[in-house]
């Protein structure tokens, strides 16, 4: 666990919660899947609902799990894929958890109620649509939030000029500062070396002198 970023931990706590929470919610929601069958002559829409959201979690969550740990660079390690299928599995964890809630409230009402009719198999379906809406509510806070966290961190990365989208987690380097930008000299400002200036002769007359060139007067000796 040494040298390990904290998204990476973050990454391994969030998938094996998913799965706890999944393999849960496919127990409760198969059996009041069958109490539904037996005693009300249907099936529930948050049971069914609960069962393909848990089967989904867990026929994709452990091997993408067990396939960044034996093999680096894998498509489904992919942070783009990551963050695609991971979006997904929170809206359904989010719709299983409102869906069990919602009955819950307006179909199940008191769990007691039940007992007292002698419907005991009914109560204990009351009490489990609690549990699914609890542990599906649960795996969608946690998945939310690995979710948001990844990528935040990953638009931050791309935005330094780092590649991130197309690798994995543990490929992505999140503590990498940006490269410092490399600009070519300007020669306009760079003073030539080792030039030697030679003097230029002047021309007599200047240029642009219109008149006549003065002679010198010859002096006349002294006696």
């Amino acid at each position: 666990m040494l040298g390990m970023h904290w998204l990476q931990l973050a990454r391994l706590v969030t998938l094996s919660w998913t799965i706890f929470c999944a393999v849960i919610i496919l127990g409760l929601s198969a059996d009041v899947t069958s109490v539904g069958n037996n005693n009300f002559s249907g099936y529930f829409t948050y049971g069914a609902l609960g069962i393909a959201t848990a089967l989904l979690a867990l026929l994709t969550v452990p091997p993408m799990l067990v396939i960044d740990l034996l093999r680096t660079g894998a498509f489904t390690s992919m942070i783009a894929v990551e963050l695609s299928w991971l979006g997904f599995l929170w809206i359904m964890f989010l719709a299983t958890g409102g869906s069990a809630a919602d009955s819950a409230a307006n179909f199940w009402g008191s769990c007691s109620f039940w007992s007292t009719i002698g419907l005991s198999a009914s109560a204990n379906a009351c009490r489990e649509t609690s549990g699914i809406a609890a542990f599906g509510f649960l795996a969608w806070i946690v998945l939310l939030g690995y979710f948001v966290a990844l990528l935040t961190m990953s638009i931050i990365h791309a935005t330094r000029g780092h590649h991130v989208w197309t690798v994995s987690l543990k490929q992505a380097n999140f503590d990498a500062f940006p490269d410092p930008p490399t600009t070519a000299p300007n020669m306009e400002d760079k003073a030539p070396e080792n030039v030697v200036l030679q003097p230029q002769p002047s021309a007599y007359p200047p240029a642009g002198y219109l008149g006549q060139p003065t002679t010198p007067q010859p002096g006349h000796p002294q006696v």
